[in-house]
């Protein structure tokens, strides 16, 4: 399935919260400012669209908490959810 095209599964608090936990790379204080920048999407759920568009703010902001590597890990660990 193609970037664009999504299959309109949106995943949840919860579930966005249990990989936060399960992403080892992440301490408490990064987690929590993960959750910051997801907040604005969690409204509905937060579409696969959503979850590249949050990861790439991660990546781009200067001076933030959360380093390239832990990024691409939380990338893989959100995008395998909406691929199962």
């Amino acid at each position: 399935m193609g970037w664009f095209f999504s299959s309109g599964k949106r995943m949840n608090r919860k579930e966005l919260e249990r990989i936060l936990r399960e992403t080892s790379s992440l301490g408490v204080a990064e987690r929590e400012y993960v959750k910051g920048i997801f907040a604005k999407y969690l409204s509905d759920g937060i579409s696969k669209m959503e979850a590249e568009r949050a990861i790439r703010e991660l990546k781009v902001q200067m001076g933030d908490v959360v380093s390239t590597y832990e990024a691409d890990e939380l990338r893989s660990r959100l995008l395998r959810v909406f691929e199962e």
